[in-house]
């Protein structure tokens, strides 16, 4: 899962939704944000890692009340 330029999430949702985009770096510094609008189905959204230096980020996943529905581990390179 290295990412050099951009990041392409897939979100599936079963309702309509928004979904607050996180990316915390290893430090557990908050260093992008981002609210997805998730309309029923699948959704792909990208963004750019750029700006960001190398290093394991997390992203976080979660729904309007805040809630964390799912993280994963991002590799910039």
């Amino acid at each position: 899962n290295p990412v050099r330029d951009a990041a392409s999430i897939t979100i599936h949702s079963i309702s309509d939704e928004n979904i607050d985009l996180q990316l915390v770096s290893a430090d557990g510094s908050l260093v992008y944000k981002e609210m997805i609008r998730a309309g029923r189905g699948s959704v792909t959204h990208n963004f750019s890692v750029r700006k960001f230096s190398d290093g394991i980020y997390t992203l976080v996943f979660r729904n309007n009340e805040g809630e964390i529905l799912r993280k994963e581990r991002l590799l910039i390179q």
